[in-house]
């Protein structure tokens, strides 16, 4: 199992430029194309319970919603509203979690 954070930005070249200009915390590292296939079924019952079944370069990856825990201090927690997802790369439990979520 791992646990993906995503930050996404469209940057023009003009931008890239300014944040190596400015240096140390902003550096255009490198670039990377994915082209992924999303799978769902006709009735969209796995976008509906925020599922998303995608097979990324030949491998098959399930991301599922979960609940995350903010601890503010030690001995205090709150349930957070942020996005977290589980990623899954074993096929093998996809049709459990799967039938679980859909039928």
């Amino acid at each position: 199992m791992s646990v993906e954070v995503e930050r996404k930005f469209l940057c023009s070249e003009d931008t890239v430029r300014t944040l190596e200009e400015i240096g140390g915390m902003s550096v255009c590292v490198g670039q990377r194309q994915i082209q992924d296939r999303y799978f769902d079924t006709p009735r969209f019952d796995l976008t509906l319970r925020d599922m998303w079944l995608r097979n990324r370069g030949g491998c098959w990856e399930l991301k599922c919603p979960t609940v995350a825990t903010l601890c503010l201090t030690a001995d205090q927690k709150v349930e957070g509203k942020m996005h977290v997802y589980l990623q899954r790369n074993h096929p093998e439990h996809y049709a459990r979690l799967l039938s679980e979520h859909i039928l």
